[in-house]
């Protein structure tokens, strides 16, 4: 009989844990009770009794229960304890109740606004469990639908983010939705709830429910999104980083997410994602792959600028987004530094190696780091910066920095430890105090200074001088260590310690002369006068000390000296003190090879031995004149400010008394000596029999020895023509006429014997300085215009006279001196990397003013004569080739802008007003100016020098056209490029060196898609030149003028650069399309490239990349049908190799990657597959085929055709392999993309066809899934396509410098190549007509 229970007795037996409801139980007044609405308690005794009781328990009353629960009536407070307690009871709901249920509770799921509300969706899990053993999927997704419709609160937010795992796992595939609602709404989630939410979706990443995206999507909301107080955010930051890296610990895919997440996008990087790696580098199995995939976002970042900044045919806006990745990677790394203080010193140890991994990075340029002047610092500049701080923000870092800066100094080479001695360089000049408790180190590192290569060597000493004024004993170690050195037999050695010693004295010099300027400030002079008087002794009782050390360096190689002399000239402009004592030490050295009882005082002999017959320079004569001169000339400015320092003012201290005579010193020998060969050598032309006491050629002196005395003599004479200007330029001389007759005395004395020694045979150094060189050329300038003016006078007078026998002398032989000698002064700038003063930009104004001058037909000359211009015409080529050096140097853009102004107002006097009636704006000032410019002077110069057949002048000028035309907009370079084609066309031009200057200069002014337009013109009129099987060839083109004969070679080997250069571009857009396609965390579904306020379609890239491609597809098929030499088709061969397949990977990203729908491809594409098969594929079947079918038996025949055995079955395989994808796409798409195909009918291998179906067909599906795999797994192939793009460039580099197109020989080999051996491959052949094709599908 069933029992009857109270609201009272159910209360009682549930706080009894071992009671349960009463069996048989009159169910009716329970009924009634729950549908009175119980109180809460009533609800929970019930339930927990329930639960409690042993099946079969009441099941009906749970129903009611719910409701009543789900009920807004039901107070809030008690939901969370009531909630837990119908868990475990939902198992006994009638499953025809589930829908109901389900029902009601998302409709309230919206009113959820507090954790006690959110407690519901405990609820949510295991009634979706219910539902799917019961229901389909159909049938539940509109509850999902629905629970994604609303806004969610915080609360719920929080809260679901907690149940989300626990989902049922066939909802897992609307998961990734759910996330996205989670990060759009975490902007808006209480600061502090961040860190519980963050591990709840760590949680769900650990059972291997959409890692990436979770990763993805915390990285990407702490890189940019939290907002709050400064230390509360670190705060929570680091929480989180401490989830982050426990969760990694526990699950291990999980870090493999992190990193592959970093590969995937560089544009994704910020500082919290920086922070993360670095938290996951602690787990020594990531530490490697943490490291390289950071080192990687940063020149990777790098790299994309530069590439797309030098892309003419991609848009702006991917140019812009590729410098704000590269700001943005750059940011994110310092801004993690900087916040590396405050808790997150678990990082500093991965900052450190990733610092030191940035800095020993070798960029691809050749001048090191690329000067981008867009506020990008660079690789080996930002790791400098990282460690910098880290230096000076964590003391715990400092030991670990100094043992690495010494132990890659001494492991890497020199092109990479020179920039982490640059960095210890930075720390000692920054942080010179804290430096000093690391000396041990130092000396340390200074053991194996004897063994270092020369140019680190030099540049250790040199970043260690600054520490020798605040630790004596490392001074002491250094002369130790240079004095060890110096007895080794490596030349290298010798004088990377004569440049240690050289540095000493001259730091030392400077310590001294710091401190005597703070004397003089000081207020007590006499204390002053007795320290002035100390520190003036410093310097020179250190050279003294070491004076037996150098006397040693006056017996060693030639470049031993040269660096000697070289300081001692330093020592001397830094110190005026030391100078007596460095002529007193030179003295001795200098008479054994100056005699004062001979006519001519040098012994040039001695400077030479001959041993085994060989001749060998002991003593660089010229560079230790260089030397005495200079020296004399800084001790005779520094004379008055000797006496000033010496004779105290303020104490009226005078020089020695009047009556007294001075002791004759080594200086004024020296002085006395100079003279006297300063005057031998002005005349030595005439005195014939002084020249030949010296020049005794008998058969036992070789010629070599004569062309080295030769040369002697010019370098010094060269010295005293820097004496000679340097007096010339002080403004209180009153002998310039004098002075100026000598200098042209000397200049052909110089000429006398530079034309005597042979060319190109030793290096000649440069002695003139700058400020002489503005003497030179001023000089220069006024005698050319004065003997232009007297040929005019004297032509006037012959023509109304008798003509006169005397035939016109040539130019002054001053102005070719004058620019060789800035040409050669130029150079060595360039290579010591100077930076541009206030007299090179004078210089340059100068040299304008001169190339003006120079150019033929600029001042009417009455009866020209061709050698006159051909004089002019060489000195023109320097003139032009000296203002192309200047602008090579590596400067800022404003610097450079600032040097190109100067040159253009130097040559355009006469519009000086049209020039400052511009506009005022700067950068629009300068580029009219350039217009201006090309417009008035270099456009005529040019058309001038080509009529008049000067073809090296022609092409430097063109160098200059395009150095100056590229600083131009892209928009207003239409003129320019107009020109440049008009000129191909119009102008007949046979010298191959100027077609190519003026080829290349077309093509790099002409913008894209023009460029190429042209580039087809080109070798379409080249095919008609080469000849094909065909039409024989013609002499010249019709069309294009400088098409011809004589040109061809060198204009195909341009245009093949051009396409080997897009073909590198390709590549590198190709890794970026694969990151687009593969969906990292920085693309949207769209597939956009995005950074910082730019955002790039993938349609906008793949359009611009297709139009380039069909484009080079023209280019190439009219190569392949002209009858090229054999040479020119290997290496024809081997780039349609490359460019094949670079095709074969394109259409193989238009394949869709497994679980994603296939899209049709775009109508560029389709275009590209129909040009590429139907003008390049056949065309280069038969250009095969006509090659293997004209080989002759001739000496070269065998190494030609093992030369093919390698190319051709490389080429017919990428063919083969490219159409292979397009016959799938054809197959998924059910677009023809095989139209115009051919099957190949020469091949050296065959892919053989399966004849059974099944086998077919089973085969295929394996490679789609193989190849569908290929195409998800994409950083493994980016790489090797960033790789392989950046392998043409050097191939690209060959072809500009010179390779098989410049002359078209045919290049024999001697050695034995091994045939390569193409496996044949399994897989549908390539049809020949679209029926076939159609029959396939």
């Amino acid at each position: 009989m069933s029992a009857t229970i109270t609201a009272d007795e159910i209360v009682s037996l549930a706080r009894d844990p071992s009671s349960t409801l009463p069996s048989p139980l009159h169910l009716s007044p329970l009924l009634s009770l729950l549908s009175t609405a119980p109180s809460p308690l009533l609800l929970s005794s019930l339930l927990s009794l329930l639960a409690r009781s042993p099946p079969p328990s009441p099941s009906s009353l749970i129903q009611p229960s719910l409701l009543y629960l789900l009920s807004p009536t039901f107070p809030s407070t008690h939901l969370p304890q009531v909630t837990a307690l119908f868990r475990p009871l939902l198992h006994r709901i009638d499953p025809s109740l589930l829908p109901t249920l389900l029902d009601l509770l998302t409709s309230n799921l919206s009113c959820i606004s507090d954790p006690n509300t959110a407690s519901l969706l405990d609820l949510l899990p295991p009634l979706f469990s219910l539902s799917i053993s019961n229901y389909d999927f159909p049938t539940i997704s509109s509850f999902l639908d629905r629970i994604l419709s609303f806004d969610w609160s915080n609360s719920f937010l929080l809260k679901f983010s907690s149940i989300l795992r626990e989902l049922p796992p066939d909802i897992v595939r609307s998961v990734p939705d759910f996330l996205n609602k989670i990060f759009e709404g975490m902007s808006s989630v209480d600061i502090q709830d961040l860190p519980s939410l963050v591990y709840q979706l760590l949680l769900l990443a650990s059972k291997g429910v959409c890692r990436r995206a979770v990763i993805g999507g915390i990285l990407r909301f702490f890189g940019g999104h939290v907002r709050g107080p400064g230390s509360i955010v670190r705060q929570v930051e680091g929480t989180v980083l401490m989830h982050v890296n426990f969760a990694v610990k526990q699950d291990l895919l999980l870090g493999q997410e992190i990193v592959a997440t970093v590969r995937s996008d560089v544009g994704a990087l910020n500082h919290f994602m920086v922070n993360v790696l670095l938290s996951v580098a602690r787990v020594k199995r990531f530490n490697d792959s943490v490291l390289s995939a950071l080192k990687s976002s940063v020149t990777d970042s790098i790299r994309d600028c530069k590439v797309s900044r030098d892309c003419k045919w991609l848009s702006n806006r991917v140019k812009e987004q590729c410098l704000e990745t590269a700001k943005c990677v750059e940011q994110a790394i310092m801004k993690a530094v900087s916040e590396s203080n405050g808790g997150r010193e678990h990082v500093i140890p991965g900052l450190v190696q990733l610092g030191f991994l940035l800095l020993g990075s070798v960029d691809s340029d050749s001048n090191g780091e690329d000067n981008l002047n867009n506020g990008i610092m660079g690789i080996q500049e930002l790791g400098i910066q990282m460690l910098t701080s880290l230096f000076e923000i964590h003391g715990a870092a400092r030991t670990e920095v100094i043992q690495q800066c010494k132990y890659r100094i001494l492991s890497l080479k020199p092109q990479q430890n020179i920039q982490v001695i640059r960095l210890l360089g930075c720390l000692i000049q920054s942080y010179r105090y804290t430096i000093l408790e690391y000396v041990s180190h130092l000396k340390e590192l200074l053991d194996y200074f004897a063994y270092m290569h020369v140019r680190t060597a030099a540049a250790l000493i040199n970043c260690m001088l600054p520490l020798v004024r605040s630790n004596r004993d490392l001074q002491d170690y250094i002369i130790l260590v240079a004095r060890k050195a110096m007895f080794r037999r490596e030349e290298s050695i010798r004088v990377a310690a004569t440049k240690a010693i050289m540095d000493l004295i001259l730091i030392q010099s400077g310590f001294c002369r710091s401190d005597l300027n703070q004397i003089l400030d000081s207020s007590s002079q006499a204390s002053s006068s007795q320290q002035v008087e100390v520190n003036s002794g410093l310097c020179k009782r250190l050279f003294e000390d070491l004076s037996g050390l150098l006397r040693r360096c006056l017996s060693q190689q030639v470049r031993v000296k040269e660096v000697l002399y070289e300081g001692l000239v330093r020592i001397a402009a830094s110190d005026p003190y030391i100078a007596n004592s460095i002529f007193d030490f030179l003295w001795p050295h200098f008479l054994l090879f100056y005699t004062e009882d001979s006519d001519c005082p040098l012994r040039v002999d001695a400077c030479f031995k001959l041993e085994n017959g060989k001749v060998h320079v002991v003593e660089p004569l010229d560079h230790l004149l260089s030397c005495i001169s200079q020296m004399l000339n800084i001790h005779q400015q520094n004379k008055s400010d000797l006496r000033s320092a010496t004779a105290w003012p303020c104490f009226s201290f005078s020089t020695p008394q009047d009556g007294e005579v001075p002791k004759s010193s080594s200086g004024d020998s020296f002085s006395t000596a100079m003279s006297r060969i300063r005057k031998f050598l002005g005349s030595c032309i005439t005195e014939e029999k002084q020249i030949q006491s010296q020049e005794t050629v008998s058969n036992s002196v070789p010629a070599e020895m004569v062309h080295l005395r030769h040369l002697t003599f010019a370098g010094s004479i060269e010295v005293f023509i820097n004496m000679t200007l340097t007096e010339l330029a002080k403004p209180e001389n009153q002998e310039k006429a004098s002075l100026e007759k000598e200098l042209f005395e000397l200049v052909e004395s110089y000429h006398f014997f530079d034309k005597k020694s042979t060319p190109n045979r030793t290096t000649r150094g440069h002695f003139l300085s700058v400020s002489s060189l503005l003497v030179l050329l001023q000089v220069a300038i006024r005698v050319f215009n004065n003997s232009v003016s007297a040929k005019h006078t004297q032509d006037r007078t012959q023509s109304h006279t008798q003509p006169s026998s005397k035939k016109p002398g040539d130019y002054p032989k001053i102005v070719p001196f004058a620019l060789n000698a800035c040409l050669r002064h130029l150079q060595y700038l360039n290579s010591s990397k100077e930076i541009l003063n206030e007299d090179l930009k004078r210089l340059c104004v100068l040299i304008s003013q001169l190339t003006l001058l120079l150019v033929p037909g600029q001042k009417k000359e009455a009866g020209p004569k061709k050698k006159n211009v051909k004089n002019k015409g060489d000195q023109l080529c320097v003139a032009l080739t000296c203002l192309k050096e200047m602008l090579k140097m590596n400067l800022p853009k404003g610097k450079l802008m600032e040097l190109i102004m100067e040159m253009i107002a130097a040559m355009l006097p006469e519009n000086e007003k049209e020039i400052e009636a511009l506009i005022n704006d700067f950068e629009e000032r300068f580029v009219g100016l350039i217009r201006l410019f090309l417009e008035r002077r270099i456009k005529p110069m040019f058309n001038l020098l080509v009529s008049l057949s000067l073809n090296a002048e022609s092409e430097a000028l063109a160098e200059l056209i395009f150095t100056i035309g590229k600083r131009l907009p892209a928009d207003q370079r239409s003129s320019l490029s107009s020109w440049v084609v008009d000129l191909c066309r119009n102008q007949k031009i046979e010298n191959p060196n100027l077609a190519r200057a003026i080829i290349t200069l077309a093509i790099k002014l002409i913008p894209a898609p023009n460029d190429t337009i042209f580039a087809k013109d080109v070798a379409t009129e080249l095919l008609s030149v080469f000849g094909s099987e065909s039409d024989d060839p013609i002499p010249a083109s019709e069309m294009l003028s400088f098409v011809n004969c004589s040109t061809k070679d060198v204009i195909a080997g341009v245009l093949i650069g051009e396409v080997e250069s897009s073909i590198v571009e390709f590549y590198w857009i190709l890794s970026r399309l694969k990151e687009m396609v593969n969906g990292s965390t920085a693309f949207d579904k769209r597939g956009s490239w995005y950074s910082g306020g730019t955002v790039v379609s993938r349609i906008e890239v793949e359009d611009a990349l297709y139009s380039r491609l069909v484009s080079v597809v023209h280019l190439l098929s009219c190569f392949a049908e002209m009858n090229l030499s054999d040479s020119q088709a290997e290496h024809l061969l081997k780039l349609n190799v490359r460019f094949y397949k670079l095709l074969a990977k394109i259409s193989k990203l238009q394949i869709a990657p497994k679980g994603c729908k296939q899209s049709f491809p775009g109508l560029k594409f389709q275009k590209l597959a129909e040009e590429t098969c139907r003008l390049l594929t056949g065309r280069l079947y038969k250009f095969i085929s006509l090659k293997q079918g004209c080989s002759a038996p001739t000496k070269g025949a065998l190494n030609k055709i093992k030369r093919e055995s390698r190319c051709i079955p490389d080429l017919i395989f990428q063919i083969e392999d490219y159409e292979k994808y397009l016959i799938k796409l054809t197959k998924l798409t059910k677009v023809n993309l095989m139209r115009h195909a051919k099957r190949s009918t020469s091949r050296d291998f065959k892919i053989q066809v399966q004849k059974e179906e099944g086998l077919n067909r089973k085969e295929s599906q394996q490679e789609d899934y193989h190849d569908r795999e290929d195409v998800n797994d994409a950083s493994s192939e980016n790489e090797s396509d960033k790789c392989e793009g950046l392998d043409e460039e050097s191939t690209y580099e060959k072809v500009l410098m010179g390779g098989p197109w410049d002359d078209g020989s045919e290049r024999e080999e001697d050695e034995e190549v091994p045939v390569r051996k193409k496996r044949a491959m399994s897989s549908a052949v390539v049809e020949d007509s679209d029926d076939e094709v159609s029959v396939s599908l």
